[in-house]
This record gives C-alpha cells, sequence and structure tokens, in this order.
C-alpha cells in the first residue's frame, strides 16, 4: 500500500489538469447541526518570564526582532504546573442527508493556526473549498471544530494561556465524547471510527493524539504537514506580526491589551499560506479571508508550540492509515519547495509504515493553505481516494 511521494505526486497533477482552476463538487446534501461543547481538561500550563509584553504592532515588531535575529532571543519557560479549566467548545456536525455505509465514519477536522473551522467548509464558493461538502458528497460524516481562542469557541483574554498541551486535552476529551456517543448528532449517528484530520498547526495536535492516545484514531490525515522545523521560525518572520486588536480593530478590538497577534495584510498571508509559482488562488479568496475570517493567534500556543515536537520526533507507535497531504511549494513545513521531504515522516510512522498504509501525496502547485488553492478539489479527491483504499 506504500507509494511513492513522486507517483501520487503524479495522481493529483492528473486530477488537477487545466481545468482545475473550475473543479468543483456538487453542494452535498447534507444535514448539519451546529453545537456548544462544554469541555473540561486538565493541562500543563509554562509560565514565563519576559521582559515585554506583545501588546501594540511596536511590541509586534520587536518579537520578531528578538526571536528572529541571528542569536534569537526566545523566550523559556520558568516553571509548570497543571491546571484544570472549563472551555465552551463551537463545533459542527454534518452527515449525508440519506445515511450511508460510511456515515458512522467520522472525520474529525482541526484547523491550524490563524484560521477557525470554516477553513473546512470556507463560506465563498463551497463547491470549489469545502473540504466538508467533499467528505460528506463520498459518504462520511464529519465534525469539525474551533480551537481554543478561536471562533466561537471561548477566548481567554489571558492569552498566554492558549497552550498547547491545553488543545491537545480539548482534542482528546472531544473524541472521547464522539467515541461515547455523548453527543447527540443529526442523522442519529453514532460514531464507529474516526479519522482525525489536521491542517498545519492542526495536523500536529492530530499527530501528537495519535501518538499519545491511539486508541482514540482510526486513521490520519495530515495536511500542511512535515517531519521538519528547519523553515518553521524564519517562515513566521512573513507574517510581520501585529497586535490583532490594532491590525482589525473592528474584528477584535476587544482583545486590546491582549497578547494576539496575527499577519500584517493579505501579502503576508498569501506570502505564508498561498505562495506558489504562477496563478495558484483567487486573489478575491484571499481578500475576503483576509477581511472577514482571518483569526487572532495566541502568544502562548507560539511559545509553547514546542511541546508538540517533542511528541512528533519521536517513533509514533501508531499502526493505522496515515496519510500526509502538503502543497508543492509549501513555505512553513518544506521552505517553499517539498521534494524529497515528506517521506521524511516514514521513519517516525514506523509501524504504519511497516503495514503499508503510510502514503504521501505532494498537491502539486499549492502552498500551505491548501483548501484556498485553485486545485483545492484535487486534493480533497486524492484523500478521500486514500482512505477508501485502506477501508476507512
Amino acid at each position: 500500500m506504500l507509494l511513492t511521494n513522486t507517483l501520487l505526486f503524479l495522481a493529483v497533477a492528473a486530477a488537477n489538469s487545466a481545468s482545475a482552476a473550475s473543479a468543483r463538487y456538487p453542494v452535498a446534501n447534507k444535514i448539519c447541526k451546529s453545537l456548544t461543547i462544554p469541555v473540561t481538561v486538565t493541562s500543563e500550563r509554562s509560565s514565563f518570564s519576559r521582559p515585554d509584553k506583545v501588546l501594540t504592532n511596536r511590541d509586534a515588531a520587536n518579537y520578531v526582532f528578538e526571536t528572529e535575529r541571528r542569536d534569537a532571543v526566545i523566550p523559556k519557560a520558568t516553571g509548570t504546573k497543571n491546571v484544570t479549566e472549563t472551555y465552551q467548545i463551537s463545533a459542527k456536525f454534518c452527515t449525508p442527508a440519506k445515511g450511508g455505509p460510511k456515515a458512522d465514519i467520522v472525520q474529525v477536522l482541526t484547523h491550524g493556526i490563524g484560521f477557525d473551522k470554516y477553513y473546512w467548509d470556507f463560506p465563498v464558493d463551497s463547491a470549489k473549498y469545502s473540504y466538508v461538502d467533499a467528505a460528506v458528497d463520498a459518504g462520511y460524516s464529519v465534525f469539525f471544530y474551533d480551537r481554543l481562542a478561536n471562533g466561537l469557541s471561548t477566548r481567554p483574554l489571558d492569552a498566554i494561556s492558549v497552550q498547547a498541551p491545553a488543545e491537545l486535552a480539548i482534542l482528546h476529551a472531544l473524541t472521547k465524547k464522539l467515541r461515547s456517543h455523548k453527543l447527540t448528532l443529526p442523522g442519529a449517528v453514532k460514531p464507529a471510527k474516526l479519522v482525525h484530520v489536521g491542517h498545519s498547526f492542526g495536523s500536529m495536535l492530530s499527530a501528537s493524539l495519535a501518538a499519545k492516545y491511539p486508541a482514540d484514531s482510526d486513521g490520519l490525515v495530515l495536511t500542511g504537514f512535515a517531519h521538519n522545523v528547519t523553515y518553521l521560525q524564519a517562515s513566521l518572520a512573513t507574517w510581520a506580526f501585529r497586535s490583532a486588536a490594532e491590525n482589525q480593530p473592528a474584528r477584535f478590538g476587544d482583545l486590546k491589551g491582549s497578547e494576539y497577534l496575527t499577519w500584517a495584510d493579505a501579502w503576508n498571508q498569501q506570502v505564508f499560506f498561498l505562495s506558489a509559482p504562477g496563478d495558484s488562488f483567487d486573489s478575491a479568496i484571499l481578500k475576503v479571508n483576509e477581511d472577514k475570517y482571518k483569526q487572532p493567534a495566541a502568544l502562548g500556543t507560539f511559545l509553547t508550540i514546542g511541546k508538540l515536537f517533542e511528541v512528533l520526533f519521536q517513533e509514533i507507535k501508531f499502526a493505522k492509515p496515515v496519510v500526509v497531504v502538503t502543497g508543492q511549494y509549501d513555505v512553513p513545513a518544506c521552505g517553499g519547495n517539498c521534494d524529497g521531504l515528506l517521506e521524511k515522516s516514514a521513519e517516525y510512522f514506523k509501524e504504519a509504515t511497516a503495514k503499508g498504509v503510510f502514503e504521501t501525496i505532494m498537491q502539486p502547485g499549492a502552498g500551505h493553505g491548501l483548501n484556498l488553492q485553485y486545485n483545492a478539489t484535487g486534493g480533497y479527491k486524492a484523500t478521500l481516494k486514500f482512505l477508501d483504499g485502506v477501508g476507512l
């Protein structure tokens, strides 16, 4: 079952031929339900000693300088403690209106930094940009949620408290609720299998979940992901960090005095998420995401992302299907050229590789934000084909 990256690259390229820009899925015949789920979790919280808070645009510029220079000053944790908190997590569940044999296979979708759950179901031209519709059209149910401090989920004013271990604990708690049938879902769906699908930071969370709690998941789809952090820190400089409150006061003015950041403008978003040679995305989509949908990023998330690396860069004892789906020109994952890098993950997913259920897909002509590129639907088809091929 293990296929080479080159073969899958060619397969996706064929799906994304000259007509890729107009490729569409039919609008899925689905029923959906919005959910607000109280989640109580206990997780490790780190404290940091820092000379200055990052509250304004000037502070954000200083933060970029301090963390990107040759002798970078990266804040170090001065201590940790276990903290129990209850959060309200906003989610949505969609299932095929007519049910079907795969309706009890639920894909759990975790978005990355700078987005909310609608990364998976973009509110503009969903026939081109909705992974939710593609998955439901293929017969799956989907559960997608706003990560802590994003969208309609709880957003603590203390941005340093929004840390990676808490996010992982929340994903684990949501997974347990789905597996134990504690949620009332549309179509009376009782999840039988769960496939965890992530993008970027969401992929790191999904892979970490499989590493720490392998029984939680029946399969992984890791998009915008590579076992490589060589370029991550430098790529974050392309954000040209701004205070979220100062950058979009109409949307994020209530965060004034909190350490929530964002990228400077649509063109910084382009460099990090969508850059690829040629015409790979619609500028109108870039603009609407910038103006209406981008989300603030908590500084605590950036400061504790290393907690996930401690898990990810060890052998992940997970013997179930894993597919890595990453754009050919992904900047943070691959420094803008993923050729030969995605296969590295096979060294960490040794059990899945040995069973022949590990694959990589390099999506041609795409950057980091796969779901907002012209050839998004080609990536959806290749992903869903993989899942079907491994019995999911």
